[in-house]
Order: C-alpha cells, then structure tokens, then sequence
C-alpha cells in the first residue's frame, strides 16, 4: 500500500468514526444564527427610515401647525426644529458633477486633487521630486480628484442661489427641516 493510499484510508476511517450529528447541529446553528442577523439587519432598516420619517417630515409638520419651533417634554428633553441642508455627488457621476462645480460655477477649490506616490524606503529623496520625473523614473504615480462631503455641504448651504439649479442628474440635495431632541 503507498502512503498516498494509507493516508487517504485512515482519513476516511476518522471522518465515518466522527459525531456527524454534531457537525449538522453546529452547521445548522450557523445558519440559525445567520437568520437572525438577516432579520436584525432588516429591522434595523426600518426602525432607521422611522426615525427619518419622523424626524424629517412628521414631527416637524405637526410642530409647524401649532407654531413651535421647540418643546420642552415631561422628561426634560428639548425638541427643536431646525433647518437641514445636504448636497452629494450621484456616486457614478462624481467626474461630471466636479467638472460642472469648476467649469460652470467657478468653484473648483472644493475640488481637492491628491497624488499617491508608490515608493520603496531607499527612494524616500527621489519622492520629493516632481510627478514628471518619477514617472520616468518607473515609480507608479496615481492621481485623483475629490470633494470632501463637509465642504460640498458647507458650500451648498452658504450658497442658496443654487438650491434649486444644481442638476439632479448629478447632485442629490435635500433642503428642508429636522427635529432634533436632545
């Protein structure tokens, strides 16, 4: 018998003499347990666009038609309105959406260019050098363009002329109200 032969018999005769009952308990205790994540994870889903609905459109609706702006409940918490402003780039868009924030608004400083520059420890001196000459150099540069959320926001907000102008086919805009209760 060679050895190949013998291993593989002996590897047979531990898996027959094994307790598969436990292996199939655990293995379906595994996928018990990956249910209840999948249900979590989908109440959790809902209970998160409650709380938006409620904070975004119900409560502040219902505290506009009795004319409150905050409320002092029993507990000692404080509910107040405020306004709400958000502006992000449509995520397969983001190359237009930037192009339009420079060329058609003027505001390309929200546009924040970054160059990566792939480097071994002994080359730390040649890193400091221009893009130009660590391409010829062999190193592999990557460059790309971003707009920080924050500062797309901020200038959303501060700049109301283009609340209802930007393209929708490349900014996502909410403007509107939110009860915050502290």
């Amino acid at each position: 018998m060679a050895l190949d032969d013998f291993m593989e018999t002996a590897a047979d005769e531990q898996i027959a003499g094994a307790d598969l009952g436990l292996v199939s308990e655990l293995a379906q205790a595994q996928i018990n347990a990956q249910r209840i994540v999948e249900n979590l994870s989908a109440q959790l889903k809902t209970a998160n666009a409650d709380v938006h609905n409620l904070a975004t459109v119900k409560l502040p609706e219902a505290m506009a038609e009795v004319g409150l702006l905050s409320l002092t409940l029993e507990s000692g918490a404080v509910v107040s309105i405020r306004d709400e402003f958000g502006c992000s780039m449509v995520g397969d868009k983001k190359p237009e959406a930037m192009e339009y924030l420079d060329d058609v608004l003027g505001n390309g400083d929200l546009i924040k260019c970054s160059l990566i520059v792939l480097f071994s420890r002994e080359d730390l001196i040649k890193a400091k050098t221009l893009n130009d000459y660590l391409e010829t150099e062999g190193f592999d540069v990557k460059m790309s363009q971003s707009v920080h959320a924050s500062s797309l926001k901020a200038w959303f907000k501060r700049n109301e002329e283009y609340h209802d102008t930007l393209p929708k086919s490349l900014f996502h805009t909410f403007l509107g109200q939110k009860a915050v209760i502290k």
